[in-house]
């Protein structure tokens, strides 16, 4: 484990959270999207240069 992933669990508050998201997945990603979207609605600032960005690839194919 990570030190961070250690810290989460030690954390009473954060400990509760990392068993709301081990038991229910779909939870996790309702709440991760709308934290994402939130953040793209309040315009997060970005240092790097859009051509420096990392760009995620689909790991299966879509066609």
């Amino acid at each position: 484990m990570l030190p961070t992933d250690v810290a989460l669990i030690k954390d009473p508050i954060f400990k509760q959270w990392v068993e709301k998201y081990a038991k229910d997945g779909d939870l996790f990603f309702k709440d991760f999207s709308n934290v994402l979207c939130k953040m793209f609605e309040l315009g997060v600032p970005f240092q790097s240069k859009p051509e420096d960005r990392i760009r995620f690839k689909p790991t299966i194919d879509e066609s």
